[in-house]
């Protein structure tokens, strides 16, 4: 029963990320908001990072592709800290938030690709496991 209800919520969590990719494509196609793939991605990634937390706080699955995406989601963290800090420091003469942010802006499509691809494993998986179950 408890498959069935994470099948549930898994087939919602991903018809959300294709819709948002849908109508993200359309916007940008259809329409002239200079701004719209901005939009995207962080309105597919603040719902993915939410997603992703939530399912990883309720189930107990915490291995194999999921821990993976934990441990980049947690170096990403622990990057922000160090960057904020080497931030306060006057002595640089460079900028470390902005490495940092250029730099997620570069990975932040590949987590959102990979987010996507755990979540349908994960259903696939579920999928066998209910029908072995029968």
């Amino acid at each position: 029963m408890k498959q069935l209800k994470t099948k549930k919520l898994l087939q919602i969590d991903i018809s959300i990320q294709v819709s948002i990719l849908i109508l993200t494509f359309f916007a940008i196609v259809t329409t002239e908001l200079g701004y719209a793939f901005i939009l995207f991605y962080f309105v597919l990634g603040g719902y993915q990072l939410l997603s992703f937390t939530l399912h990883y706080l309720l189930r107990k699955k915490r291995k194999g592709k999921t821990a993976v995406y934990a441990n980049i989601i947690l170096t990403a963290l622990i990057g922000l800290v160090i960057c904020v800090l080497l931030q306060s420091i006057p002595q640089l003469e460079f900028m470390p938030i902005f490495f940092y942010l250029v730099m997620l802006l570069f990975l932040g499509p590949f987590l959102a690709i990979y987010y996507l691809i755990i979540s349908v494993l994960d259903i696939q998986e579920i999928k066998k496991q209910l029908l072995n179950a029968n």
